[in-house]
């Protein structure tokens, strides 16, 4: 899909969902990368791309992006007092809200899930700007793209609703509904969509790798797990679900 037929048919979803939006379309560009280099003319602002050479994951690692998957950063300006951790949550509640009629989980602290198999991701960084924080929250949603990671999957095997432009509209329509909010009342949405409460899992952090069962997530976004009958928070880190024979 060209920039411009990608422009038409994302502001015909917006308008359909009464969305006054300002945005901009990019060709193969990672949307966090331009959010980062770019000051908002308004907010929030959403950046969409129709595939990213450069996208970006968690910890420096590439976000594979091929054409005909979902790619988009809304950015927003707030106050030095801001919570971080309630736009990241609220952009996964925002995406699983939007594929309700389907399986989908969230695993702790960004990845979105369907049936075991990791369907897309977030990541949302933040920059100071005097008196403003100028938060970029950038979303990646496999759908009809090629994915060749393991472990991957494309939202086209399970419904041929959605394309790329209408589920940007979407799912930005319900991030900035769920904003307004309390934070508790998102993070109660969150844990309802979790794959990892209550259960084992391999924990890999600066406190280097181990086995633990997630017991809670915090207001401020924490994962709590228990290890070796004592309780730690686990700020940052990756973890994943251990095989049925293992838990």
């Amino acid at each position: 899909m060209m920039i411009k037929a990608y422009r038409q048919k994302l502001e015909q979803a917006l308008q359909e969902l009464d969305l006054d939006i300002d945005f901009t379309v990019l060709g193969d560009t990672s949307t966090n990368l331009y959010a980062g280099a770019h000051y908002p003319t308004s907010t929030p602002f959403l950046i969409a791309a129709i595939s990213q050479k450069d996208g970006q994951g968690r910890c420096g690692r590439c976000f594979e992006s091929t054409a005909g998957g979902a790619y988009f950063t809304l950015q927003f300006l707030a106050g030095k007092d801001f919570a971080p951790d309630k736009y990241t949550i609220t952009a996964a509640v925002a995406v699983a809200n939007t594929l309700c009629n389907l399986p989908i989980k969230l695993k702790w602290p960004n990845d979105i899930y369907i049936e075991g198999k990791k369907l897309g991701g977030i990541l949302c960084t933040s920059k100071q700007y005097a008196d403003k924080v100028l938060i970029n929250c950038g979303i990646g949603i496999n759908i009809n793209n090629k994915v060749s990671i393991d472990g991957t999957t494309q939202l086209g095997k399970y419904t041929s609703v959605w394309q790329p432009p209408t589920l940007v509209a979407s799912v930005v329509k319900n991030y900035l509904e769920l904003l307004d909010l309390h934070k508790s009342e998102i993070l109660t949405l969150y844990k309802q969509y979790s794959n990892v409460l209550g259960k084992k899992i391999k924990v890999i952090s600066s406190g280097g790798e181990y086995i633990a069962t997630a017991k809670d997530i915090t207001s401020g976004g924490i994962l709590i797990v228990e290890k070796d009958g004592g309780l730690q928070h686990l700020f940052s880190g990756d973890v994943s679900l251990l095989p049925v024979e293992d838990a």
